[in-house]
């Protein structure tokens, strides 16, 4: 049963790969069994850039940081790690991206550029009292995520926008 906080949350499920791994075993230089990868949870956060993991996971896929960044967060303004590109699988659909740190006990979060290299959209299906259904689907994709949203709280650039 899920809490009633939990309205207006949109989690999506994927699987994470190490990129650099996924290319290894296409040229024929590791077993796919050795490539390091999860399943994960996300928390869909359009105000949110990139895939945004926690260290635990980001050390599970053997990530190495590239260079950390300045980003503006709820908490002002901090420096966060960017990380080597995972694979990241939604259904049907794959995309190779950097990898953002956040702090242990934040959620892993995946933001509006891996929407949008996922080729998606969100659109608005049924509303009923004050919780919208919405789905996450491209022109292609016949089996869509589905979430609930609190009406009044459609996360940022949904409305209208092609992801």
């Amino acid at each position: 049963m899920k809490a009633k906080n939990d309205v207006g949350k949109i989690i999506q499920k994927a699987r994470l790969s190490n990129s650099a791994q996924m290319a290894a075993v296409r040229a024929g230089k590791l077993p796919r069994s050795r490539v390091r990868s999860l399943e994960v949870a996300f928390l869909v956060d359009t105000a949110a850039a990139m895939i945004c993991l926690p260290p635990k996971e980001i050390e599970t896929l053997g990530l190495r940081k590239l260079h950390e960044r300045d980003v503006v967060t709820a908490n002002g303004l901090v420096k966060r790690g960017v990380y080597e590109p995972v694979r990241l699988q939604v259904m049907d659909r794959e995309a190779d991206l950097n990898v953002m740190d956040v702090p242990t006990g934040t959620p892993p979060l995946l933001g509006y550029l891996p929407l949008d290299q996922q080729g998606g959209e969100l659109i608005g299906l049924v509303e009923s009292g004050s919780v919208r259904r919405y789905s996450w689907r491209n022109e292609n994709d016949h089996r869509p995520s589905q979430f609930n949203v609190r009406a009044g709280q459609v996360p940022r650039g949904v409305a209208g926008r092609q992801w």
